[in-house]
């Protein structure tokens, strides 16, 4: 791997001097730029500054260049008081009822980046740096929760 020194942080393939190939998700052979950690951004724009009486949703995300991500849609949903969801990670109890929702996820991944609700409820998924490492036990994910 190659480090440059000095240099701003990186947030796209073509920045980094890598090409994708979009179809097998595989990069060629080139030399790797050390990508370091940025952030996401999200926003929103409420009228009057927004044309017609919208709200604008946004977000960017700092998820590597090459990983897929999937837009779906998920169906309201009835569950019982037993029944378990899996996350990405861990299992956790289901609530009784969930809305119907569209997310942007990564494919990998059982969470979401961002998303909407049936009833307008927009969420993006942020990073939060902090100065204590996890304890290395399995847990849920930022993603997760969205």
């Amino acid at each position: 791997m190659i480090h440059a020194k000095n240099t701003k942080p990186l947030k796209s393939c073509r920045q980094a001097g890598i090409e994708t190939d979009t179809d097998s998700r595989q990069t060629t052979a080139q030399p790797m730029i050390e990508m370091f950690p940025s952030s996401c951004d999200t926003f929103v724009a409420l009228p009057p500054s927004s044309e017609g009486q919208r709200v604008i949703f946004g977000k960017n995300s700092d998820r590597p260049c090459d990983e897929v991500q999937e837009v779906v849609y998920i169906l309201a949903r009835d569950y019982g008081p037993e029944e378990k969801v899996e996350c990405t990670y861990i299992e956790i109890e289901q609530v009784a009822h969930t809305y119907a929702v569209v997310l942007s996820k990564p494919a990998w991944l059982w969470g979401a980046e961002m998303g909407a609700n049936e009833h307008q409820v927009c969420i993006g998924n942020e990073a939060v740096w902090g100065r204590e490492s996890a304890d290395g036990e399995e847990a849920l994910l930022g993603m997760d929760l969205v």
